[in-house]
């Protein structure tokens, strides 16, 4: 889901996916984290897992109306297990950009269209 709106610098009622790692290293299959907001703006976490692209995580963190309609369904590909997540990082934090991305997330993911020219 998306937030509901911003509340000073937090947000307020909804869930973001939060990118685990603390530089940019990759675009693609970024290891996140679900993050709940309540009206308060008080956040806490999931036992929810992700590897995400970078403009996919962004676009949880933009308040709208959209935020009651959950972007990631229980059975989305990209939902990953707390060991196929840290394995992601792990391998990120060791510059392997390419490594620890299951299978199921790669062969679940819509590939671009192609380029009429």
């Amino acid at each position: 889901m998306t937030v509901k709106e911003r509340m000073g610098s937090t947000f307020k009622s909804g869930t973001t996916w939060n990118v685990a790692i603390a530089i940019q290293k990759a675009k693609e299959y970024v290891p996140c984290y679900e993050l709940v907001w309540d009206e308060h703006g008080k956040v806490s976490t999931t036992d929810n897992y992700a590897l995400l692209s970078t403009s996919d995580a962004a676009e949880t963190q933009q308040t709208g109306e959209s935020w009651a309609v959950n972007d990631l369904d229980d059975d989305d590909q990209r939902r990953v297990t707390y060991e196929e997540f840290k394995a992601r990082l792990k391998a990120l934090n060791d510059g392997k950009f390419y490594d620890a991305v299951p299978d199921h997330v790669v062969s679940g993911r819509i590939p671009p269209p192609e380029d009429p020219f």
